[in-house]
C-alpha cells in the first residue's frame, strides 16, 4: 500500500488555496483530518510553494526524543534539510544543530535554537514551519514549548508562520496552552472526502502505479464502496488490482470477491482501524449510535460531522462510506459483549484490547496470542510456543531469544507498560500465560 506522502496529490484545490493564501500572508493555520485523508500531501504541495518563502516540511514522528530539545532539534534539522547548499545561514543552523545533539542545558539549547531561527529569518526573509503529524507532540511537550512558539510568533510577526496537520482540532489536544491556540483562530481547515471526479481520478492513477486498468465499473464500485477518502480508495483498489492480476475478468464477480475479502483485507482494515483509534471515546459513540439508528450526543456529533466522518442524506445520518460503516457496525457488535482486556476474533484475524481493535499484527505475533489465547490462563511451555507459532520443523532451530523477542514485541503491542506486563506474563523456568483482564 502506497503511504500518503508518496502518493501524488488529487484535487483539493480549496484545501490547497487555503493553505498557500496563509503560507503567502504569514497566516497561522491548522489542518485537520481524519488518518490518511490527505494532510500529508497538502502539506507536502506547499513545499516550494509561496515564493520567496523558505517553507520547511517538518514530520514531527520523526523526533529523535519527546523532549524540548528534541523538538528543537527536529525543527534545526528538517531546516538544514531545506535550506540550499550555499545558504549563508547554514553554518549558523549546522553549529546549533551540533549544540542540540550533543545537549549542554536546557537553557543554552533554547538559546541555541531561537539563535538559529534568528539567524535563518534575517536570511531568508520569511519561514513557514509545516508541522505535520503534530498530535503527539503537542500532547506530550511540556507547556513551556508551546508558550514558547507563541512568543517566538509574536516577536517576528509573519516572517515565522506555524501550519499544523492534526487528526483534531488543537484545543481538543489539550487544555493548558491557549495562548498558542489563538494563532489558528478562524483558520482551521478540516479536510473533506475528494470528490467523485478527484476520486476516480486518484483511483486510475493509483491503478497506473499498480499496473492494472481499472474499467468504469470497477471505478464506480471503488469510490461506491471507499466514498472519497484517499487510504481507503489506495487499499480497496489494490486488493481489486489483486482480484484482476489473478485473471478474474468478469467485473462483477471481481466486485462480490471484492466484497467478501473486505472484512478480512489487513490493508482495509488497517485503514479503518488507524481511524477509529485515532477518535476520541465520545466520537466512538456518537459513531455507534448512528450505526444503531440512535440519536447521537453533542459535541460530539458536532465533532464528527466536522471531521466528514458523518453526514445528512435523504435517509438520515450516514457515516463516511459502506466499508467504514460495516466496520464500525462489528465494533459496535463486539464491544457489546466485550469487558475488557484482550481478546482475539480467530474468525476475523483481529485483535482488541479494552474493547480497542490492534492495528493488523504480524503472522508470528498473531500465532502467539491466538495460541495463548486459546489456553487462556493457563501456561504455556516454550516447546509448544515453537511447535504451534513457528512449527515442528522448527523445534531444534528456535531457541529461548527468539521467542522471547517475539513476547517481547506482543507486549510492546498489548500492554499498557510492557514493563510491567499485566495481560501477557511469564512464569519463571515453565513458560508464559495470558491473562484476560
Amino acid at each position: 500500500m502506497t503511504s500518503a506522502s508518496s502518493t501524488p496529490i488529487a484535487g483539493r484545490a480549496g484545501d490547497l488555496a487555503f493553505a498557500r493564501r496563509c503560507a503567502q500572508r504569514g497566516e497561522h493555520c491548522s489542518i485537520v483530518g481524519v488518518n490518511n485523508m490527505g494532510k500529508t500531501a497538502v502539506l507536502r504541495a506547499l513545499e516550494g510553494a509561496a515564493p520567496g518563502v523558505l517553507t520547511v516540511y517538518v514530520d514531527c514522528n520523526r523526533v529523535l526524543e519527546w523532549t524540548e530539545v528534541g523538538f528543537y532539534e527536529l525543527l534545526v534539522r528538517a531546516i538544514l534539510d531545506t535550506l540550499p547548499p550555499d545558504a549563508a545561514c547554514r553554518p549558523q543552523a549546522q553549529h546549533a544543530h551540533q549544540i542540540l545533539v550533543a545537549p549542554t542545558t536546557l537553557l543554552e539549547d533554547a538559546y541555541a535554537f531561537v539563535a538559529a531561527l534568528r539567524d535563518i529569518i534575517d536570511c531568508e526573509g520569511r519561514v513557514v514551519l509545516l508541522l505535520d503529524e503534530f498530535d503527539d507532540l503537542l500532547r506530550r511537550l511540556d507547556a513551556r514549548v508551546f508558550l514558547n512558539l507563541r512568543g517566538l510568533a509574536d516577536q517576528y510577526g509573519n516572517a515565522l508562520t506555524y501550519i499544523t496537520a492534526t487528526s483534531h482540532r488543537l484545543p481538543l489536544l489539550r487544555a493548558d496552552v491557549e495562548p498558542f491556540y489563538e494563532l489558528f483562530n478562524y483558520r482551521t481547515r478540516y479536510l473533506a472526502p475528494l470528490t467523485t471526479s478527484e476520486a476516480e481520478t486518484y483511483t486510475q492513477e493509483f491503478g497506473d502505479q499498480l499496473g492494472v486498468t481499472f474499467d468504469a465499473a470497477d471505478i464506480g464500485f471503488i469510490h461506491a464502496q471507499a466514498d472519497g477518502h484517499p487510504g481507503l480508495l489506495r487499499a480497496l483498489a489494490n486488493l481489486l488490482a489483486g482480484l484482476i492480476d489473478q485473471g478474474m475478468t468478469d467485473s462483477s464477480e471481481r466486485h462480490r470477491e471484492a466484497l467478501a475479502a473486505v472484512p478480512h483485507d489487513p490493508n482495509i482494515q488497517g485503514e479503518c482501524v488507524a481511524m477509529w483509534n485515532e477518535l476520541f471515546d465520545n466520537e466512538r459513540d456518537a459513531l455507534a449510535a448512528v450505526v444503531a439508528g440512535q440519536e447521537p450526543a453533542e459535541p460530539a456529533l458536532s465533532y464528527v460531522r466536522a471531521k466528514h466522518l458523518l453526514h445528512s442524506a435523504d435517509r438520515g445520518l450516514q457515516l463516511l462510506c459502506p466499508i467504514f460503516t460495516n466496520f464500525v457496525a462489528r465494533e459496535r457488535r463486539l464491544q457489546q459483549g466485550d469487558k475488557g482486556g484482550v481478546r482475539v476474533d480467530r474468525e476475523r484475524g483481529d485483535v482488541y484490547i479494552n474493547g480497542r481493535a490492534l492495528p493488523p499484527l504480524t503472522d508470528l505475533e498473531y500465532k502467539l496470542l491466538a495460541l495463548l489465547n486459546q489456553r487462556q490462563g493457563q501456561i504455556v511451555d516454550k516447546y509448544q510456543i515453537v511447535e504451534k507459532v513457528w512449527g515442528e520443523a522448527y523445534l531444534d532451530q528456535v531457541d529461548d531469544d527468539r521467542i522471547e523477542r517475539l513476547v517481547a514485541r506482543v507486549r510492546e503491542k498489548i500492554e499498557p507498560d510492557p514493563r510491567q506486563p499485566r495481560f501477557l506474563t511469564t512464569v519463571r523456568g515453565r513458560g508464559y500465560r495470558l491473562k484476560a483482564e
